[in-house]
């Protein structure tokens, strides 16, 4: 997932679901400098404390991934991950990427830029992977770089689902433009999974997850334009719908990929047994 610049941590957040240990939930740098490679913290708390603990675990990854003095201010190519274990989880891994940027004023210039453009790439590049590409209403559809990348890089556009954000601060001219691609109309920026608007909680707004989804299926409903939308194309529980149905295809379409690379495999391991065996 691509996004907004303006996130809270510099550095990309991989999280791991799967069924390992059970009711564990653990982070650490993946760098090769020792300090990073040595953090590591493990939590084995209730669901309602989960939330604390890994934003207490995070604030330590952050003091570590960023020093008082750093070269490169506000963004490291450091990898936060997280893996979040127990008996229901299914394995899933999402990768929370920073957001390109164009130009840096804090002093270090095109190290930045190019360092998360760089990132950003070689993570829409897996080709198991399925890209969300966020956007924000408020933004000329034209100047998001990422749209760039995805057509070039995820397969092109086929593992690509475009999500609109901040669709109540957008003016006028920007919604009628979003709002034609979400209602699947002639434009350049089509992808083959359709696109999805979503109303998110802003950074300072401090509310419950019921509160927000219930302000955002109000603010749907009332808008005039954001409401011709298609149901199926806004708010959090759709995408998450959607998600599901794009991960279930994603997954059947490499399992014959998969099938073949273990017939290949055991037919190596086959080979070397049989060749051992004659060695001796």
């Amino acid at each position: 997932m691509h996004r907004s610049v303006n996130a809270e941590t510099g550095y990309a957040v991989e999280n791991t679901n799967g069924p390992s240990t059970p009711g564990s939930a653990e982070a650490s740098s993946k760098e090769h400098i020792k300090k990073l490679k040595q953090f590591k913290r493990e939590l084995r708390v209730s669901k309602r404390e989960l939330r604390r603990g890994l934003l207490d675990v995070i604030v330590q990854a952050n003091k570590i991934i960023f020093p008082s003095e750093r070269p490169l201010r506000g963004f490291s190519k450091h990898i936060l991950s997280i893996a979040s274990c127990g008996p229901t989880k299914r394995p899933l891994q999402l990768v929370d990427l920073p957001g390109l940027i164009a130009y840096d004023n804090d002093g270090s210039g095109e190290n930045k830029i190019s360092l998360i453009r760089n990132l950003v790439i070689a993570q829409i590049s897996k080709p198991q992977s399925t890209v969300l590409a966020v956007v924000r209403a408020t933004d000329d559809i034209n100047n998001n770089e990422i749209l760039q990348h995805c057509a070039k890089y995820a397969n092109k556009d086929r593992r690509t689902l475009g999500v609109i954000t901040m669709p109540d601060l957008a003016p006028s001219e920007e919604a009628n433009v979003y709002v034609k691609i979400l209602k699947n109309g002639p434009t350049d920026f089509k992808f083959e999974h359709d696109w999805h608007v979503l109303k998110n909680r802003t950074h300072g707004e401090d509310t419950t997850s019921r509160k927000r989804n219930e302000a955002a299926r109000q603010f749907f409903m009332e808008s005039q334009v954001w409401c011709t939308v298609p149901a199926k194309n806004r708010g959090i529980f759709a995408l998450r719908d959607r998600l599901r149905t794009i991960l279930f295809s994603v997954a059947k379409r490499e399992l014959p990929v998969l099938r073949n690379m273990i017939k290949e495999r055991v037919a190596i391991l086959g080979k070397e047994f049989q060749d051992l065996g004659r060695r001796t």
